[in-house]
């Protein structure tokens, strides 16, 4: 603290001062980084799949099944121990060794233990072990173990495509109350004209104060349907923002969406679902999972009978003995023999409770299960591919037959505004034109908007990217 008061004390206020402003400009150019900046779709869906953790949590996971397949390839290659131990030993000294004498194939041999045992020995050992035979158990692992990256990765490409669908429909209802504040905008702006035509009117006794208050009481109404649509905008940027893995300062700023609602004409073909169909089959990612998973079920399946057949090990072991009656240092320096050896070792399972045979039994049931889930899997993709589109065809009939009422509704309301100038028709008649007008272009703007969410889930459906 003394260090940073005695620089504080040697720099000028104008310095201080200057380093101030200048983390202050760089704080504000970093938070408004993002605000009122064009955001198209695509970029929209290339922040979230950079910002969102999902993809991170998969891509860990990934790491842990590739750690897995290390393991699972350990046991192929020859293991290497060394070992050593260092004993003491302490004879008794009225211990009388007992003899054993016995006679086979014609010859006697006589056992006689060793009374004075050596106080400290030592010894090393060194063994090499090869796996030769393991009846299938390591192949199934390290197979088993493959095919689980592979699910890894078809878990990591389903969490993409959910954020892409998510992030566009947060786009485009984000782009439907955008269009929602425009119309409410104009519906205000057209209120208060016929406001203050209704006023000038009143003055000159050409209607009633009945009617002037009817004008003031639609543009009150005008105005507070603006604010819930502005609210409801609000709502949706936060939404979007969520969407998108942007968190902290920039949950304030406000995006200008750049791309518009488009009718696609070409979308409505009715080749379009055969294809979709097709290309759903061949490309979603949940049937990629499910084979994946057969795989693995399979792998499972050879390592659990693996406990059917033996297991032989290949083993080498050098080993140095020493001992020394004085010192365990002693018996450690002087390594007073030494050997090697082979072994051929064999271990077989003769009876474990069936629990071989539970492991069995329970893979191939689970296998048998996949098999069935994968056909389940494809008959609910065509259903979501068909009723994706049966609802995308519905919706661009919505969005013709709105776009002639917003014609329609634009030319009955400046008919009307001439005949109130005119004097034909009363300023509540050209009122209820206006809202009609509003009600229709906000119907046709849902209708827009709805395709395309529609377009967008046919295209997640058939498996294809989003733009």
């Amino acid at each position: 603290m003394a260090i940073i008061k005695g620089l504080l004390n040697k720099m000028s206020v104008r310095t201080v001062s200057f380093i101030i402003f200048q983390n202050i400009f760089i704080l504000i150019l970093a938070s408004s980084s993002y605000a009122n900046s064009p955001l198209t779709l695509s970029e929209a869906i290339q922040r979230a799949l950079k910002n969102r953790y999902e993809l991170g949590i998969a891509e860990q996971n990934i790491l842990k099944t590739k750690a897995g397949l290390i393991e699972a390839k350990s046991e192929l290659y020859p293991r290497l121990d060394i070992t050593g131990s260092s004993r003491y030993t302490k004879t008794i000294e009225k211990f009388e060794p007992i003899q054993v004498s016995f006679d086979f194939l014609g010859q006697r041999y006589i056992i006689s233990p060793t009374k004075d045992l050596p106080e400290y020995q030592s010894d090393i050992s060194l063994l090499v072990t090869q796996r030769l035979f393991t009846g299938g158990r390591i192949s199934g692992r390290v197979e088993g173990s493959r095919e689980r990256i592979g699910q890894g990765e078809i878990v990591k490409e389903i969490s993409k495509r959910d954020i892409m669908i998510s992030v566009a429909n947060a786009y485009w209802e984000l782009k439907r109350n955008e269009k929602m504040v425009e119309i409410e905008k104009e519906k205000v702006k057209h209120s208060e004209v016929i406001l203050q035509t209704a006023n000038g009117r009143y003055e000159n006794g050409a209607i009633s104060g009945l009617e002037r208050e009817k004008a003031e009481v639609d543009v009150i109404n005008s105005r507070g349907d603006l604010l819930q649509a502005e609210t409801s905008k609000r709502i949706a940027e936060d939404r979007l923002l969520k969407e998108m893995g942007i968190i902290g300062t920039d949950k304030e700023v406000s995006f200008t969406l750049k791309d518009e609602p488009v009718y696609d004409f070409s979308m409505t073909d009715e080749k379009i679902i055969e294809g979709a169909v097709e290309q759903a089959v061949q490309l979603r990612p949940e049937i990629k999972q499910i084979k994946r998973r057969i795989m693995a079920n399979e792998a499972d399946v050879k390592v659990a009978k693996a406990n059917y057949y033996p297991q032989i090990d290949l083993i080498g072991e050098y080993s140095w003995i020493g001992w020394n009656k004085d010192s365990l240092d002693g018996a450690w320096r002087d390594m007073d023999s030494n050997y090697w050896a082979v072994l051929l070792k064999i271990n077989f399972n003769l009876f474990e409770g069936f629990a071989t045979k539970g492991k069995v039994s329970l893979t191939n049931a689970e296998l048998t299960a996949d098999r069935l889930e994968i056909e389940k899997q494809r008959q609910l993709i065509l259903t979501e591919v068909r009723r994706a589109y049966n609802n995308m065809i519905g919706k661009a009939e919505m969005v013709n037959i709105l776009h002639k009422n917003v014609t329609f509704a634009e030319k009955n309301l400046e008919t009307a505004k001439k005949q109130f100038e005119l004097g034909v028709i009363t300023i509540n008649q050209v009122a209820e034109y206006n809202i009609s007008l509003s009600d229709t272009r906000k119907r046709y703007i849902n209708a827009l908007i709805d395709f395309e969410i529609a377009k967008a889930e046919l295209r997640w459906a058939s498996g294809s990217e989003l733009p």
